[in-house]
């Protein structure tokens, strides 16, 4: 259970950052 939850921050932080970094190259 823990580490699926860490899993899963791990994640959602992941794909935020590959947002930010994705928006600020097409801008």
């Amino acid at each position: 259970m823990l580490g699926y939850l860490a899993t899963g921050r791990t994640y959602k932080t992941s794909t935020r950052i590959h947002l930010l970094t994705y928006t600020h190259n097409s801008s």
